[in-house]
Order: structure tokens, then C-alpha cells, then sequence
């Protein structure tokens, strides 16, 4: 999956049927390249191969469903819980790093 075609996807998700402005795909891409940094040295840090540059075609969902929860929850970084006018919200991921250690299984470094 392209870079574009994961944008379009983000925007259908979490703006479906307007159109996003410039600033909103900026904001998305920049989004896009942190779950991408993220995933790869969580998946890769204790790899005995070093971390690749470019992420496997395989976390192109994780990326996207990541950068989704996180951009869903900006504004409540570090909330658990918000109660306002008897209005309950809980969060299945606190933040998108979660997410993303709760689907990808890291490599472990083989020792001895």
C-alpha cells in the first residue's frame, strides 16, 4: 500500500464525506511517518539485523489502524477515562504506541 493510498484511507476513516484541508494531511502524514518509526523499532530494536528503513508491507494495516486510534484521541494524550455530563469515554489504547505494542510482535535477540 502506497503512502497515498494510506492517506485517503485515514481521511475516508476519520473524515468521511468532507473534504480535509492541507493542514489536516500534513498533520496525517506526520502521523503516518511516527506509527511507522514507532512499529519498526518496536518490531526491530533487539533484531540481530538492525532495523530496516522502510516498513514491511505487513504493518501496513497496524500503521494505518494506529495512526487512526491516535488522531481519534488528540487532545486527550494520557486520558483513561473522561466523564463530562454524565458522558462516560474509555479508551481501549491509551495512545497510539499501545496500540501498536498490543499488534506487533518484536524480535528477540538471541544471546549466549
Amino acid at each position: 500500500m502506497t503512502d497515498a493510498e494510506k492517506l485517503t484511507m485515514l481521511e475516508t476513516m476519520l473524515f468521511p464525506k468532507q473534504t480535509v484541508s492541507e493542514a489536516v494531511e500534513a498533520q496525517l502524514r506526520v502521523y503516518l511517518d511516527l506509527a511507522s518509526q514507532a512499529i519498526l523499532k518496536y518490531k526491530y530494536e533487539y533484531s540481530s539485523s538492525g532495523i530496516p528503513e522502510e516498513l514491511p508491507s505487513a504493518y501496513d494495516v497496524v500503521q494505518v489502524m494506529a495512526v487512526q486510534n491516535g488522531f481519534a484521541q488528540a487532545g486527550a494524550e494520557g486520558q483513561l477515562l473522561s466523564i463530562e455530563n454524565g458522558i462516560h469515554r474509555h479508551w481501549k489504547y491509551s495512545d497510539m504506541l499501545q496500540y501498536i505494542q498490543s499488534a506487533v510482535i518484536p524480535i528477540a535477540k538471541v544471546t549466549g
